[in-house]
This record gives C-alpha cells, structure tokens and sequence, in this order.
C-alpha cells in the first residue's frame, strides 16, 4: 500500500511538472518599460516627478555553470529644478527552467527563485529579494513568502497571458514587507497589513500603477516610496523578437515633471506624437487638436543642454523639426506652457 502511495505521489508531481511549460524567460533583446505614475499624487504638488525605467536582456553568459541572460536597467529621472538624471542602477542574471525562473543573488553568490509558474491556487512559496544589499531599511528580511490567491489568463495587448495573484505572509507587517504590489490594511491588530501582488508569464511583475520586475517594499499608496529593486512603477511596454505590449497611451520612454495640471492639459492640448522616430535628422510633430496656447519646443542632450529651440504657435496642429546638423544619438523633446513640460525621446539614426 505504501509503495502505491509512493508511486501515486511521484505521478502528481510528474504531471504538475508537466503541466506548465515556459519559453525561454528574458530572451536577448527582450525590453521592459516601467514609468513612475505621478498623476495620482496630489500630495507632491509641483515638485512632482516621472521617470522611466528601461530594463533590456543585453546577452547571453554563464554564471556559476549555468546558461543565463544579462539584463541591465537604467533610470531616466527629472526632479521639477533640475536636468533629466541617468544612471545604471545595476545588472542582474537570470536562467529559466520549464516552470520557474531563478535570478543569481549576489549577495548569497546562488541563484533563488523569482517567479514559479508551475502552481496552484492556495500553494505557499517562500522566496528572497536578490541583492538585497539594494535595501535601505534593515527592518525589511530580504526573505519572504506568499501564497497564491488566483490564477488568471488575462488579455496583453492581444496576447492571453497567465497572471499569478499573490499575498505575502509575514508575523507583523506594519514595518514593511516585500511584495510585487501593494500595501493593504486589512486590521487593527498586527498583522496589520498585507501585501499583495501579481506576476505574469514571459513579463514578470506589474502591478498597476506601483509594480515591479523583482518582489520589492511597498507603502500605501505612491511609488516613490519603494525602497528595494528596480525597476518599478506602471509596466508601459514590454518587447522581444515574438511579443510587442504595450499597456499605457504615451510613449514607452515618457518623461514628465509637475504632474498636477498635467493631466488636465494632456487630455486638452498634448497629445502628442513624433514621426518618424528614429530618423535620420527630420521629423513630424503633431498635436491632436490646436494648441489654445503658445508652447516653447526645445531639444536638449541627455545632461539637458539646449541644442534647438522654437515655439509650436497657438492655433497650430504641428511643425517640422529639421535637426540634420546634430549627431547620431538620443536627445529629448521638450515642450513647455507656463510650469507645464511634456518629454518624448528623438533618436538620430543614420
């Protein structure tokens, strides 16, 4: 009876194994967008903030005998007073197998699991935050677990991907917590929180609004208040050879500052586009409706020195740029009413 049992057991855990196949996770050339979403920060007032964090699967490698990917992620950044901040936040290195995706941990020199695919609702994962050195609160263990609320198939841009939802456990969350998502007060009796998240097939973590690639420490409401990982915020696009999603109407890239009256104004007056972009030194600006109001355009290097400036009129729908003399690389558009700025990406490519 026992040796039934036994092989009983070995079959379900066969064809679980089984019953979930990923592709290769972060193939190379594979690209994720995330953006602070400020909008519903009213608390900031005008020295509000956007960024963008760019992640790409750069190449392949080995690290401890194993057959992984290089990614990188960089942060674009601009404070209300000062000029567009870029920096490599750090580099990571991740292998897949059929049902589970594992990131190497420098701080332990292994790698641990990251996503788990192959699970069931009610099933309990304990995990660790890799790098944990990122942190900067020693209140927060990098280690955690969670357990799975729902599976659901959900729609990305016309591809129907598997979303796992997650709550996290832990004996008293009020100091803070790892998640890919959200603070919840669920009482007035430790815990008083939990943290609840989701994960996605092929693209990771996204959490409307406060998500994030790795699991991370979230508070209540705002992004800024993220203290570990990266990148983080609304997943706007994510890109490889096979799949192109994109979740949010701007541009992937988009940065903007004083978000306040923004919205107001976005919907009114700057929807914006640029074509083609790349170019090779011309393009095409428009605006969905005339401007009520006369915009400074400007287009700066990435330390934010001007190298172009004229103004689109009110009552125009568009204008060209011609920037023939300026040299191959990446700039910014900035368009500018009052306190008001709107930046979009122009590639130069010959």
């Amino acid at each position: 009876m026992k040796k039934q049992l036994l092989i009983l057991v070995f079959l379900i855990l066969v064809f679980r194994a089984g019953s979930y196949a990923q592709g290769t996770f972060a193939p190379v050339g594979a690209e994720w967008w995330y953006g602070g979403d400020c909008f519903d920060y009213e608390s900031w007032g005008d020295s509000g903030i956007w960024w963008a964090d760019h992640m790409q699967s750069v190449k392949d490698t080995t690290v401890l005998n194993k057959p992984a990917r290089m990614l990188t992620a960089t942060r674009y950044q601009q404070y209300a007073s000062s000029s567009i901040m870029i920096g490599k936040r750090d580099t990571f290195y991740i292998y897949n197998t059929a049902d589970t995706v594992f990131v190497y941990d420098a701080v332990v020199a292994e790698y641990t699991p990251l996503y788990i695919f192959n699970v069931s609702v009610g099933d309990t994962l304990c995990l660790r935050q890799p790098n944990s050195t990122l942190s900067s609160s020693s209140a927060i263990e990098p280690e955690f677990c969670i357990i799975i609320d729902s599976i659901k198939t959900e729609d990305y841009s016309g591809e129907q991907l598997i979303s796992y939802y997650n709550h996290t456990i832990t004996a008293d969350n009020a100091t803070g917590a790892l998640s890919w998502g959200e603070r919840q007060y669920v009482s007035q009796t430790a815990p008083y929180f939990r943290y609840v998240g989701k994960y996605t097939e092929k693209i990771g973590g996204n959490w409307l609004k406060i998500g994030s690639f790795f699991p991370e420490s979230m508070g209540i409401v705002s992004d800024y208040s993220k203290q570990i990982g990266f990148p983080s915020g609304t997943l706007r696009c994510y890109t490889d050879s096979a799949t192109t999603i994109k979740m949010v109407s701007e541009a992937c890239d988009t940065i903007v500052v004083n978000p306040l009256s923004l919205p107001k104004l976005a919907k009114a007056t700057y929807q914006v586009s640029v074509f083609p972009n790349p170019s090779s030194g011309t393009f095409r600006l428009t605006v969905a409706e005339p401007l009520k109001e006369t915009l400074l355009l400007q287009v700066t290097d990435l330390s934010g020195k001007v190298l172009y400036s004229s103004q689109l009129a009110a009552g125009k729908t568009g204008l060209s740029l011609e920037l023939a003399t300026l040299t191959t690389g990446t700039y910014l558009l900035v368009l500018q009413a009052k306190a008001q700025r709107y930046y979009q990406k122009l590639v130069i490519s010959r």
